[in-house]
């Protein structure tokens, strides 16, 4: 739930067309007014954020922070450097439990939209 309504959100705010998207930062202010509006499992809308909360920059912030402090990355440290360089993309993206695989798409997603000139 989280990273899909965080890169909607970072779409919404019109992310794409900004420069340098997940090198900048953001107003603290605003990353914490974003992140109490998700603790509530509500997704932010125009009521809930004030004019000064639009900036895309804070949804890649957030987006940064949650992917942070996961307690256990995408890509388990059980995946060994090893199978790292002797399987393909594929086989190591179907070898990863289900929601790491649906967390790595929206975000692969996201990255692909990003990138696009």
């Amino acid at each position: 739930w989280i990273v899909q309504t965080l890169c909607e959100e970072l779409f919404r705010r019109r992310g794409d067309m900004a420069n340098g998207i997940f090198e900048q930062s953001c107003d603290l202010q605003s990353l914490q007014a974003l992140c109490t509006v998700l603790d509530q499992w509500l997704k932010p809308t125009e009521a809930l954020l004030t004019a000064s909360d639009h900036n895309p920059h804070t949804v890649a912030v957030c987006i940064k922070r949650w992917l942070e402090s996961l307690a256990e990355p995408l890509i388990p440290h059980s995946v060994s450097v090893n199978s790292l360089q002797s399987q393909t993309v594929s086989e190591i993206f179907q070898s990863l439990p289900f929601l790491n695989r649906l967390v790595l798409f929206h975000l692969v997603c996201c990255l692909q939209v990003l990138s696009r000139p």
